[in-house]
């Protein structure tokens, strides 16, 4: 079983505490009880539940909750209990986006802005880039699915995160932008990449559209 199916069950698990509310604290679970629920109805080893949990946990798709209580007899001493539940994003990653989720731009009338514009799902681009966008979210999922490196993996997808950033205004750093882009253009394609000539065919149609 691959990493993101083990991912898959734990979510699920907390999903349904969400939904039924059976877990403790009103769709929260004990730390070790979770881990032993998971590992009954999985059959998944304990150490491969408890790894992911904090996956989940460190992408804030499970909320971790830490509670001190005071020691029975002893109340200056505190004992420590955590419990964890689905966070709002997790809900979202299993049902999808809501209509009602927050708003990165609420209290912004974008129409006021001159030279921006509204794409999908309330994402906003300088008119200027508006071809940019769709190309450089292909070129972070080409990467992300590359055999290379985590930390070469890091590197490009933080820049391309920082183009992203500075076209949403309506004047772009440009020294930002140059200094992003040729850490992009930078990545090493000669290593026998299965998705070589993608990479550098994207990279070439974004950078006709950023010079």
């Amino acid at each position: 079983m691959s990493e993101d199916e083990i991912r898959d069950q734990i979510m699920e698990y907390f999903y349904q505490l969400y939904i039924d509310r059976s877990g403790t604290y009103r769709g929260r679970e004990q730390g070790y009880k979770s881990v032993e629920d998971i590992a009954k109805k999985s059959k998944l080893a304990k150490q491969e539940i408890s790894r992911n949990l904090e996956y989940l946990v460190e992408s804030e798709y499970i909320t971790l909750v830490m509670e001190y209580r005071p020691a029975p007899g002893n109340p200056d001493v505190k004992l420590e209990k955590y419990t964890y539940k689905i966070s709002v994003s997790g809900i979202s990653k299993i049902e999808g986006e809501s209509k009602y989720m927050k708003n990165t731009y609420s209290g912004i009338n974008i129409s006021n802005v001159g030279g921006v514009v509204v794409l999908g799902d309330e994402n906003i681009v300088n008119q200027s880039y508006q071809e940019l966008t769709p190309l450089l979210n292909e070129l972070s999922q080409v990467i992300r699915n590359e055999n290379i490196s985590d930390t070469d993996k890091l590197n490009v997808i933080a820049d391309i995160e920082t183009i992203q950033q500075q076209i949403k205004k309506p004047t772009p750093n440009k020294n930002i932008l140059s200094a992003a882009w040729e850490g992009i253009k930078s990545i090493d394609i000669a290593k026998g990449l299965e998705s070589a000539t993608k990479i550098t065919g994207l990279i070439e149609r974004i950078s006709k559209l950023i010079d």
